[in-house]
């Protein structure tokens, strides 16, 4: 149970999957044969498993219910609230009221039923009469995943899909609603990363990082304070990681890439989802960071990413005599000084510790403590489990 939010300072944790919703929790049994695999799907309640495999059914009301209850509770005094909504992450899955009802097929279910989600909680603040001490923001992690055809989101004319470094794969919708203090039908262009939460909302707090925390923890974003209230903006520089690799340094207009991996073209996707319009399971061109799927640039390519958001079009910069000389000397000398000034720390995530996954009715390892009627087939993906050998593993 150490890795679940209420043992990382969360004082309310309600409905949770611990992994995530993934192509193997299909429960349809249309896109992955003997699923949902229960090694990979389970959900606690707080710290209580209590589906494993989970049970998509009402998720979505779930996580609004739970949103409310802590509003309820918690709207009279100074809080943070984090709500990790499961969609429009695949397996997709949707409830019986929004199935069927957009044109866009299962993908646009999905964003009806996340859409019906945000209403329903920004209208309890304002039943609360707390939207006015609230700042609410909503974003996404990633792009969508291209391999995954009609079943993910459309990159639109940006190049690039999830796990790649390219706008497709990076930039995400942001909306930041704090009715009478953040000016309302406004756009910015500021770079911002969801690293700069954690700043923003200290700032808005009155916390003293720099006072607060210890000397060698270092803080890689920025407020953001002045961009909400002012629509300010900042001339920031946003380096972007494939696990150590630097891939590319963005600033403003301009992004200078180092590294690039190879894209899944129209070709090979009409190939991978012919017939369904979906691959037969979760897959991606490429994920590596440093095999022959990435071409490393002697010359890094520079991009104007406003008039060129495809990044099809890269400029002169090495030589003197070149008119972006300035800008893409700039920006490769600030990645030389991120790199040299870069303290690699351990990584947190990447790999499934097989020890961590918990079994809930020994020795199957399947229940679901609200419908005990389901019956799933079993299909284990780490035949190492403690459970698998003999070993009763904690709930918690």
């Amino acid at each position: 149970g150490y890795y679940l939010p209420h043992n990382h300072g969360f004082d309310f944790v309600g409905y949770n999957l611990p992994i995530s919703n993934e192509w193997q929790c299909d429960d349809t049994l249309k896109y992955v044969s003997g699923g949902p695999y229960a090694s990979r799907c389970f959900a606690y309640e707080n710290s209580t498993l209590i589906q494993q495999p989970i049970d998509h059914t009402g998720i979505t009301q779930r996580l609004v219910n739970d949103t409310k209850t802590f509003l309820t509770t918690n709207g009279d005094k100074p809080f943070f609230f984090m709500l990790s909504f499961i969609h429009v992450h695949v397996s997709l899955f949707a409830n019986e009221r929004f199935k069927g009802t957009s044109r866009r097929g299962p993908f646009g279910d999905n964003v009806a039923e996340l859409a019906w989600a945000v209403g329903e909680i920004k209208q309890t603040l304002i039943d609360l009469n707390i939207h006015e001490d609230t700042l609410v923001l909503f974003l996404s992690d990633n792009g969508g995943l291209l391999e995954e055809c009609t079943v993910s989101g459309d990159r639109g004319f940006f190049s690039g899909g999830k796990v790649t470094f390219m706008d497709g794969g990076l930039r995400v919708p942001a909306i930041a609603y704090w009715p009478g203090t953040v000016p309302a039908d406004t756009i910015s262009y500021q770079l911002m990363s969801s690293l700069d939460i954690f700043p923003t909302m200290a700032e808005l707090a009155g916390y003293d990082i720099d006072a607060g925390l210890s000397s060698d923890i270092v803080i890689d974003g920025q407020s953001m304070v002045s961009v909400f209230l002012d629509n300010s903006e900042d001339d920031r520089f946003i380096y972007q990681y494939c696990g150590t690799n630097l891939f590319s340094v963005r600033n403003s207009a301009y992004k200078l890439v180092f590294r690039r991996q190879l894209v899944a073209d129209d070709d090979y996707l009409s190939t991978l989802c012919s017939g369904t319009g979906y691959p037969e399971l979760e897959t991606f061109y490429t994920t590596s960071c440093i095999d022959d799927t990435v071409t490393v640039y002697e010359t890094p390519l520079l991009f104007h990413v406003h008039s060129d958001p495809r990044e099809l079009f890269s400029l002169a910069w090495k030589s003197v005599d070149n008119d972006y000389h300035d800008v893409g000397s700039t920006l490769f000398d600030a990645a030389i000084r991120h790199l040299g000034a870069m303290i690699p720390g351990t990584p947190l995530l990447g790999t499934l510790e097989c020890e961590f996954v918990p079994c809930s009715d020994w020795p199957n390892c399947r229940h679901n403590y609200d419908a005990t009627d389901v019956i799933y087939l079993i299909e284990p993906m780490c035949p190492d489990y403690p459970w698998a050998q003999g070993k009763n593993h904690h709930l918690t």
